[in-house]
């Protein structure tokens, strides 16, 4: 059984007046404008060092918990979560959670925590994060996952072949889960697949 942390309510609230002038959390911490920093800005700031300091410290099954929490009621997120859960080795990826997540908490306390599947996708450190690292299949597993949850092109006849018979099953588990909730998925151009020699007709013969 898997058992959360107790997480604290980090939720902030910027003042309703016409400059918004400072912000405050429900942790206590407050914070006003200066000359580089907006009151938005700071409680943005505020809320994802706090987010870090938690995401580090869950195991496994903590994260996995978090990420489906976050994808409930989406199943392109719900696809692309599954896929990573039941691969496992992302669960315990420290830069995946200290640079490719956004999390927030909303009014009731909730800390909501999503990944960012557009920045997962782009080339690596190309965003100014971390980049992450793996192994081919570990990568492929990883792009996969994006281009399901990032709505992106899915080259699944490149982006398979690395991939041993468990792992391809879990990919096409991910895409079935979509498909079967109406979801859709983009496939790259037939023209990058190998050009096979045309058949003529009495080939079927």
């Amino acid at each position: 059984m898997t058992t959360l942390l107790t997480i604290p309510s980090h939720y902030t609230q910027v003042d309703d007046g016409p400059f918004k002038l400072t912000w405050e959390c429900a942790c206590g911490d407050t914070g006003v404008t200066d000359d580089t920093t907006s009151a938005g800005d700071g409680a943005f700031a505020h809320q994802r060092e706090e987010a870090r300091k938690i995401l580090i410290d869950l195991n496994g099954e903590q994260f996995a918990a978090l990420l489906r929490a976050g994808a409930a009621n989406d199943w392109r997120e719900t696809a692309a979560v599954e896929l990573l859960v039941r691969h496992e080795t992302w669960l315990y990826d420290e830069t995946l959670r200290m640079d490719y997540l956004d999390a927030k908490w909303t009014a009731n306390g909730d800390m909501v925590t999503r990944v960012n599947w557009w920045a997962v996708g782009e080339t690596a450190g190309s965003t100014g994060r971390a980049p992450l690292d793996g192994s081919e299949s570990e990568m492929t597993i990883l792009r996969v996952a994006a281009s399901i949850g990032g709505d992106m092109p899915l080259r699944l006849h490149l982006d398979t072949t690395s991939l041993d018979t468990t792992n391809r099953g879990l990919v096409l588990t991910a895409i079935g889960h979509l498909l079967s909730h109406g979801g859709g998925v983009q496939f790259a151009s037939a023209t990058a697949w190998t050009q096979l020699p045309q058949r003529r007709r009495h080939d079927y013969c």
